[in-house]
């Protein structure tokens, strides 16, 4: 079991961690895209009139943040699941290393 937790486990735990990433930076990109285009400098370099932000930036947004919020939520019962499977780890070892004081302590007796 302990091996299988820190191997298989923590190697999907990690790729979702990256997919979260990714997800962060697809947000990131289309919120900047909506900051680009309500920029009122950059309309004027671009002689450009105000114009407002085409729905296809705002959608782009909102994907994008359902996609990250799906993807945080799927991390953070990885990692909620693992915490809860390694405290269960460390009481078997503890139990363990109790029994074996045990019975060393038993044999030092005979």
């Amino acid at each position: 079991p302990f091996s299988n937790h820190l191997q298989v486990e923590w190697g999907d735990i990690t790729t979702e961690k990256r997919r979260l990433e990714l997800a962060r930076l697809d947000l990131d990109a289309a919120k900047a895209k909506v900051r680009t285009a309500r920029n009122p400098e950059i309309m004027q370099q671009n002689e450009q009139k105000a114009v407002p932000v085409p729905d296809l930036v705002v959608a782009q947004v909102r994907e994008s943040q359902a996609a990250f919020d799906r993807q945080f939520e799927q991390t953070k019962l990885l990692l909620t699941d693992a915490d809860r499977k390694s405290g269960e780890i460390c009481n078997y070892l503890e139990e363990f290393i109790r029994s074996q004081k045990n019975y060393n302590a038993q044999a030092n007796k005979m």
